[in-house]
């Protein structure tokens, strides 16, 4: 019972006669990840994951419960997980007025109870009131998950910032990568695309 309850890498301690007992519960060597906005770095949208299905019932909800609009630019433009955990920037503004300014922020949340663990404000974004599917397609490429890192231009003409995936602190931000439309991580290193650079 104790461990049906905990998430997967979640820790119970439990006092006995003997003194405290630590528990952590596995995580499922079966569930994959999805690091960037195809999967992986080489664009192949098949996961290795064998537990996912068609969906029976809902694992968590979390909000917004609603989207800005259905006529205009998604509410949420990237999602990635890794280590537990997912990432998405998302359209926070108000869903009573669709013309209203956005609040575009990029949130972690765990991955299986939904839990908000941080949030980072994005200054500048896509035009929220771009028409239904006319958006750039290079907008869901810039956020890139890796173990306990996240890779993401908090804006348009930002540049590469890595982020510490548990925390959402900033850990480094690249000089000179003002501008990139896509960032791919493979081997340990990542590249981000520019105008004009060809990777």
């Amino acid at each position: 019972e104790l461990l049906r309850v905990l998430v997967p890498e979640g820790v119970a301690y439990v006092k006995t006669s003997a003194g405290w007992t630590k528990t952590v519960k596995p995580r499922p060597d079966n569930i994959d990840e999805w690091t960037h906005f195809l999967h992986g770095p080489d664009n192949n949208a098949v996961g290795e994951d064998t537990v996912v299905g068609p969906p029976r019932h809902f694992q968590w909800i979390g909000g917004p419960r609603f989207s800005r609009s259905h006529d205009h630019w998604a509410s949420v433009s990237a999602v990635v997980s890794s280590g537990g955990r997912m990432f998405y920037i998302v359209d926070e503004g108000s869903i009573a007025l669709v013309g209203a300014s956005p609040r575009w922020r990029l949130v972690a949340r765990d991955a299986f109870n939904g839990v908000r663990l941080w949030q980072r404000e994005i200054s500048t974004w896509e035009y929220h009131l771009r028409d239904f599917r006319s958006g750039p397609a290079d907008i869901t490429r810039r956020l890139v998950a890796i173990g306990d890192r996240v890779y993401v231009t908090l804006g348009y003409g930002q540049p590469v910032t890595c982020l510490d995936a548990a925390t959402g602190e900033t850990i480094q931000t690249y000089e000179g990568t003002e501008g990139t439309s896509e960032i791919v991580f493979r081997d340990g290193q990542y590249t981000d695309a520019r105008p004009g650079q060809i990777v």
